[in-house]
C-alpha cells in the first residue's frame, strides 16, 4: 500500500498544499498568512520596498498543521535557507506544537519557489517521490 504524500510549498505569505494527488492538473489548497496591523520600517530592498508587516505566524502555521495532519508523509518545499526559510520555521513550530505531525515530515527542499509554476513544483515532488520509492 502506498503512503499518502502531502506536498507543502511554503513562503512567507502563502502555503500551497497538495493533499489528494501529484497530478499536474491538481489544484492546491491555498493558505494565506494573516497579517497584523503593525508596520515596521526595514532596510531598503527587504520585503516590499523597505516596509514589512508582522505576520501572525502561529495562526498561519496552525492552519497549515490542521491541513496536513492526515498525511502519512509530508514533503516541504520552500524558498531560502537559515532564518529566511519558512520550511524551517514551520518544522520548528510543528516540533513544538504538533510533534506527531512533525514526525511525518520526510524532507524539506530549498528551491527558487517564486520562479516555479505549480506544475514545476509537482514535478519536483514526483521526482523526489520516485527517488525515495527505490530506497
Amino acid at each position: 500500500m502506498s503512503k499518502k504524500l502531502v506536498v507543502v510549498a511554503i513562503s512567507r505569505d502563502e502555503a500551497r498544499v497538495w493533499k489528494s494527488s501529484l497530478d499536474p492538473h491538481t489544484e492546491p489548497d491555498a493558505i494565506r498568512a494573516p497579517m497584523e496591523n503593525v508596520h515596521h520600517h526595514v532596510r531598503i530592498g527587504q520585503f516590499h520596498r523597505g516596509h514589512d508587516t508582522d505576520h501572525m505566524s502561529s495562526k498561519y502555521f496552525e492552519e497549515i498543521a490542521l491541513a496536513i495532519h492526515d498525511a502519512d508523509e509530508i514533503l516541504l518545499i520552500g524558498h531560502g535557507k537559515g532564518k529566511a526559510s519558512y520550511t524551517l520555521h514551520l518544522t520548528q513550530y510543528l516540533e513544538r506544537k504538533h510533534p506527531d505531525v512533525a514526525q511525518k515530515v520526510v524532507d524539506a527542499l530549498a528551491v527558487d519557489l517564486e520562479n516555479l509554476s505549480e506544475g514545476e513544483i509537482l514535478d519536483l515532488a514526483r521526482e523526489w517521490q520516485d527517488q525515495h520509492a527505490l530506497m
